[in-house]
């Protein structure tokens, strides 16, 4: 499927084999390739994150909500912050940058981007800070959730929990900002 131009090549033509990418540009080279519902990003070795598909949310972080179907540069993030991993949900995208930081864009409508809110965002937004000091170690997006990992193992959620995927016991929804995962039973 490429209804959305997901797949980068300049078009909307499926591919049932695979069919080379053209290369970044300025002999960039790609470190990760990360498939959301409809939209495809790639994080290159230096940091620099592309994204291509379906923008009806702002998942790809390029400022609207227009298709792309080739591979675009997304604007670096703020603070001169560096990314060092890229996933992405149905809708919705997160950068963890190399010191921690959590950045996030699209789909917000079950508060997964972790904002405090339920707004869209169609720029890569920074999610506020951990409590207690905690560092972000890893991002981990289902289809309408997010999870963090902290470095010292606590997990954190936020976004739609119909059916207690957030390990929060209980089906309600966390849209306000990530909230600590009770730990695991016996340590």
């Amino acid at each position: 499927w490429n209804g959305y131009g997901q797949l980068g090549l300049g078009n909307y033509t499926r591919r049932s084999t695979f069919t080379a990418v053209p290369e970044l540009p300025d002999g960039k080279v790609a470190k990760q390739v990360i498939a959301g519902g409809h939209h495809t990003m790639i994080l290159a070795d230096d940091g620099t994150v592309f994204a291509c598909g379906s923008n009806s949310h702002g998942q790809l972080g390029l400022g609207d909500t227009s298709i792309r179907t080739a591979f675009t540069a997304v604007e670096p993030l703020h603070d001169d912050k560096v990314a060092k991993q890229v996933v992405a949900g149905d809708s919705h995208t997160m950068i963890l940058a190399e010191d921690g930081t959590v950045f996030a864009c699209g789909s917000n409508i079950y508060g997964q981007l972790g904002l405090g809110d339920t707004t869209d965002r169609n720029t890569f937004t920074a999610v506020p800070a951990l409590p207690d000091g905690k560092v972000a170690k890893q991002v981990i997006a289902g289809f309408s959730h997010t999870m963090i990992l902290a470095e010292d193992g606590t997990m954190f959620a936020c976004g739609t929990n119909f059916f207690g995927q957030l390990g929060l016991g209980r089906a309600t929804n966390r849209n306000t900002t990530f909230t600590a995962v009770p730990p695991l039973p016996d340590g």
